[in-house]
């Protein structure tokens, strides 16, 4: 795949086959999550493992989960996608790549 001619474009591409990401991308602002009555009261804990996709902006673009914890995922999502990072970077650009992120939840 050939890279795009101007930084505009570069800025939007994604990470493809064949390319490979010079710097991960950080989380700079990370937002816990809320921890849902329903499951305080069940007493249900465990890790939420978010699979989200973070633009060249640094905002999360989409998320899903990928591993479940029954009554936690809406929570484990909601936080997600109000992190904010310090994007990844290929050739000098920030690009957008998937990262997974786990999302525990603990009683104390």
């Amino acid at each position: 795949m050939a890279l795009p001619d101007t930084a505009s474009e570069r800025s939007t591409e994604s990470i493809s086959a064949g390319s490979y990401v010079e710097v991960l991308p950080e989380v700079v602002t990370k937002v816990p999550p809320r921890y849902p009555n329903e499951a305080v009261l069940a007493a249900r804990s465990g890790t939420v493992w978010i699979q989200a996709l973070v633009g060249p902006d640094g905002a999360v673009q989409d998320a899903l989960v990928r591993r479940s914890v029954r009554g936690l995922d809406d929570a484990a999502l909601d936080a997600v996608w109000q992190w904010k990072f310090r994007p990844a970077m290929s050739g000098g650009f920030p690009i957008a790549v998937w990262v997974m992120i786990p999302v525990t939840f603990t009683l104390k």
